[in-house]
Formats: C-alpha cells, sequence, structure tokens
C-alpha cells in the first residue's frame, strides 16, 4: 500500500517544479534576446533573465531554509511552452512578426509560473508557512502576481 502524500510533500512538489522552471527559463532567455530583432524585446529579455536568476537564488533559500538542498524535478508544462517557443520562433525566422512571435511565446510561460506561484499559496497558508516564519517561502509562493505582462 502506498503512503498518502501530505501537503508538505505538495509543497515541496511544486517548489521542485518552479526551481526546474526558473532554471529552464535561465538557460531559454539568453537565446530569446538573441532571436529577437527589437532592441527593447532584447534588453526585455536580457533584464528577466537577471530577475529570473534571481528567482533561483530564491527558491534555493527557501529549501535551506527546510534544511533540503535545492533540486529540481522537470517541470513538463515550461518545457513544453519553451518547445512551443523554439517552433514558433523558428516557423517566423525573418518575419516582421518574430518579435511579436516571441512576445506571444514568453507570455505563455509568464502565466504558467504565475499559475505555479499559486499552487504554492495554499500549502504556504495551510502549512503556517507565512512570513514571520518564514519568508523566503511565502515571498516565493506570491512573487508573480504582479509580473503579468513582462513586456508593457
Amino acid at each position: 500500500m502506498k503512503t498518502p502524500k501530505s501537503l508538505e510533500d505538495l509543497f515541496f512538489n511544486e517548489l521542485a517544479d518552479m526551481y526546474n522552471a526558473e532554471q529552464q527559463l535561465v538557460k531559454a532567455l539568453p537565446k530569446l534576446a538573441k532571436i529577437a530583432t527589437c532592441t527593447r524585446l532584447q534588453a526585455a529579455f536580457l533584464s528577466h533573465l537577471e530577475e529570473t536568476k534571481g528567482h533561483v537564488t530564491k527558491l534555493k533559500a527557501v529549501f535551506e531554509t527546510f534544511g533540503k538542498s535545492a533540486k529540481g524535478k522537470t517541470c513538463e508544462a515550461t518545457k513544453g511552452l519553451l518547445e512551443e517557443g523554439d517552433e514558433i520562433a523558428k516557423e517566423f525566422e525573418g518575419s516582421p512578426a518574430i518579435n511579436a512571435a516571441l512576445i506571444s511565446a514568453a507570455q505563455k510561460v509568464e502565466q504558467a509560473k504565475i499559475a505555479q506561484g499559486h499552487d504554492l499559496e495554499e500549502p504556504v497558508v495551510r502549512l503556517d508557512l507565512r512570513r514571520d516564519h518564514h519568508p523566503a517561502a511565502e515571498e516565493t509562493a506570491i512573487r508573480d502576481r504582479n509580473e503579468i505582462d513582462l513586456f508593457d
């Protein structure tokens, strides 16, 4: 008989998923910046790269807060969205619409990250991991709420 999973298991599962998603983005954002033909878009991707590296650091801190080593399980959602982005980039290569296509692909990934933040919110509240006890855990769970439009 399988041991029932707990809310804490869910928290660490979602945290590992988010950690991997951020690591995938650290690899993908420089490629997107290179493909973009608009200097403002290139700058936005590179700026978001630095922000994403900060997210990786914060996620490591959350793992460490609980005495765990930072490790990720493959975030299939991010992997799939980045693969879709690669296909779009190839399809629109050399097209005047390439920048709009890259923005569309990037916004899909950002929406998935926002959903991940919301997925962590419930365990954070129920396990009483709020800021007064574990500030890094709460900050990670809600950090993406104001990042909906990366390219405003």
